[in-house]
């Protein structure tokens, strides 16, 4: 698979394109296929670049290839959410075409939602304070191994 419009600048700041973000995809894809297959994702796009306007997408459309793009139906008020799964490498270069910067990848599997397999600490410090990070994640791991989980 080979990244449409690959010389697009994605990163105006440092002048990455989206064929460097694809490529960097490809390089991970392996090792990140574990985290996101099986699960309902939703992703946030820049079609353009992180210079211009991102969107968050929860809903897989009909023409999105279904052997590289599964898909898992929510019910919701008013309607449903058909989330894209992933199915394959293949599949996370298919959204790193599309523009895909992140993945936002819940802590469930398909079918099994009332029994997350891991959790998720988001530990966002204020600006320059990057040591409240590392205290907070020693903090969280000496909780979590209290309770013989690794």
């Amino acid at each position: 698979m080979e990244p449409s419009n690959a010389d697009r600048v994605v990163y105006p700041d440092v002048g990455i394109t989206k064929g460097d973000v694809f490529d960097y995809y490809s390089a991970v894809s392996s090792r990140l296929l574990p985290f996101v297959s099986g699960r309902a994702l939703t992703v946030e796009r820049y079609p353009k670049g992180t210079g211009g306007k991102g969107f968050m997408q929860k809903n897989a459309p009909d023409h999105y290839p279904s052997d590289l793009i599964e898909r898992h139906e929510v019910p919701k008020e008013g309607g449903t959410t058909v989330y894209p799964v992933i199915a394959s490498a293949d599949g996370i270069l298919f959204y790193a075409n599309l523009g895909v910067i992140t993945f936002h990848v819940p802590p469930v599997l398909v079918g099994d939602e009332r029994r997350p397999d891991w959790i998720i600490w988001d530990l966002d410090p204020p600006a320059d304070m990057t040591s409240l990070v590392r205290r907070a994640a020693i903090e969280v791991r000496d909780v979590v191994a209290a309770f013989g989980l690794p």
